[in-house]
């Protein structure tokens, strides 16, 4: 067993299973505990302070945290996708600026592709990114934004040209408080919200 796995393992015993309640009751995130699991920056370079892992490995890890709570291991493997999108493809000043913290998960990274009319089908998306001197203006809404609410940078996937298709697709980062972003409803999704079957 690696020693991330370990690291899994050690977390879900310690942490996880003993205050699954109680953060399930509190509904809040528990994001000082997932800061200290050293499991924040798996597939992030070492050189941003993360374990460089490969693939493989890497969902080891996520299988050992579902077996305490497969929405917390969810959240991992989304936070863990842009910690190393950040850190491998961000530009110099988004990698300066963020790739360290989500790496050691001092921040939290959170993915938006999914639209209420769309799903998951990033072709038929409608938010549209406009290119301002300033950079860019972002319009639109997204459904099931992993982390909502709690991260503190977001990668959103938005269209460019509004053209059909896939070729105009691009991924922005952007920051919790950039203006104008807003979370009017968080979905429930603890097992306590599911009904028992026999």
């Amino acid at each position: 067993m690696s020693e991330a796995v370990e690291r899994a393992v050690r977390f879900v015993r310690e942490e996880v299973r003993p205050n699954l309640d109680r953060w399930d009751r509190e509904a809040r995130y528990p994001r000082e505990a997932v800061a200290a699991s050293g499991l924040t920056g798996l597939f992030c370079p070492r050189a941003f302070g993360g374990l460089d892992l490969p693939f493989p490995e890497g969902m080891q890890v996520f299988e050992e945290l579902g077996r305490g709570d497969a929405a917390l291991a969810f959240s991992l493997s989304m936070h863990n996708a842009v910690a190393s999108a950040v850190t491998r493809q961000g530009d110099e000043e988004l990698r300066g600026r963020w790739g360290r913290r989500l790496a050691a998960g001092e921040a939290l990274g959170g993915f938006s592709l999914t639209e209420p009319h769309a799903g998951s089908d990033a072709t038929a998306i409608t938010t549209l990114a406009t290119e301002a001197t300033d950079g860019w203006r972002i319009s639109g809404r997204k459904a099931w934004v992993s982390l909502a609410g709690e991260a503190d940078l977001f990668l959103v996937v938005c269209k460019t040209r509004g053209e059909p298709g896939h070729r105009d697709i691009a991924m922005l980062a952007v920051e919790r408080e950039a203006p104008g972003v807003s979370f009017p409803r968080l979905y429930r999704k603890a097992a306590a919200d599911f009904l028992p079957i026999g």
